[in-house]
């Protein structure tokens, strides 16, 4: 069970909105025990939505510690490993203005929250082909639909949206 509130955090200022997004990477398309980390990730981070009208937020003072710190970049081939640190906060300044910001936003009743769900598992084909099927559907999609839709129940008790975001795999075209 890591500390971290999410893989990332987004603020739109403008739109008064903070965004939670989880990542997962799997080759699987349609496997619900690939979900259930990134769905447990999503769930088990709902504090810092429930928990933000707190000033003497606990969590809050450990992540502007972390977010200080600078992040191992390991390159993009992983085989060939090109060392470096890069600063954990991608746009919009340093540890302490992000923070600031993110405070701010948590601080404003008229906030609202999005958690995403990034998944390249997930095919959005093959799942609308399992649901409208006629012909026996694979075990695990009724576990996989109860285990988003209970996310969704959730994040949306604790005033977050969900969003999944998936794979779309172009269906084979027929032969004429």
């Amino acid at each position: 069970m890591g500390t971290e509130i999410a893989d990332f955090i987004a603020m739109e200022s403008t739109n008064d909105k903070i965004i939670y997004i989880h990542c997962k990477y799997d080759d699987s398309n349609l496997s619900a025990s690939t979900f259930q980390d990134v769905c447990g990730q999503a769930m088990k981070n709902i504090r810092y939505i429930i928990n933000t009208a707190k000033i003497d937020n606990p969590y809050l003072d450990d992540r502007k510690i972390k977010w200080s710190k600078m992040w191992p970049y390991y390159g993009k081939d992983v085989k060939k490993i090109e060392k470096g640190m890069v600063n954990r906060c991608v746009k919009g300044g340093n540890a302490d203005e992000i923070y600031n910001q993110y405070f701010k936003m948590l601080m404003n009743p008229e906030t609202t929250y999005e958690v995403w769900i990034v998944h390249n598992g997930l095919s959005y084909d093959k799942l609308c082909d399992e649901l409208i099927s006629k012909n026996k559907q694979v075990e695990q999609l009724p576990q996989l639909i109860w285990l988003l839709q209970s996310t969704q129940d959730y994040l949306s008790e604790a005033g977050a949206t969900l969003k999944i975001f998936c794979g779309k795999k172009e269906k084979k075209k027929e032969k004429e």
